[in-house]
């Protein structure tokens, strides 16, 4: 099947594959804004936010449209969103995932195997 140039949902598709992805990091390495995913245990809950730490620092997480399962106070959630530093560091969700089914551990060892050869091909 041959592609369709002038198919609008092409340029849709190639636009959308063109974007940055999130980029993990610990909280205390959030510095500029841009995409990230974080990972963290919920330490504090209101009506359109969350507050969680990794062990680094905490930060508060917003959102504008409550999700359909808000997080509870210590689950391990993963976090994808935009980061604003202004009027102060806080995330913007796009995406929260409940993590609290996985080994932190190995989760670990896989993230630090996977930076490791990236550097290597590098």
């Amino acid at each position: 099947m041959s592609e369709n140039k002038t198919n609008p949902n092409n340029d849709e598709i190639q636009q959308f594959s063109r974007t940055q992805p999130f980029i993990e990091v610990n909280i205390a390495e959030l510095t500029n804004s841009g995409k990230y995913k974080i990972i963290g245990t919920v330490v504090e809950i209101s009506e359109n936010s969350i507050t969680i730490e990794d062990g680094t620092d905490q930060l508060t997480v917003f959102f504008e449209e409550s999700p359909s399962e808000k997080p509870k106070e210590g689950n391990l959630i993963r976090v994808c969103g935009y980061l604003e530093l202004e009027p102060k560091k806080q995330l913007k969700a796009i995406i929260i995932q409940d993590m609290s089914a996985i080994n932190l551990e190995t989760y670990q060892q896989i993230k630090d195997l996977e930076l490791s050869l990236r550097k290597e091909d590098a």
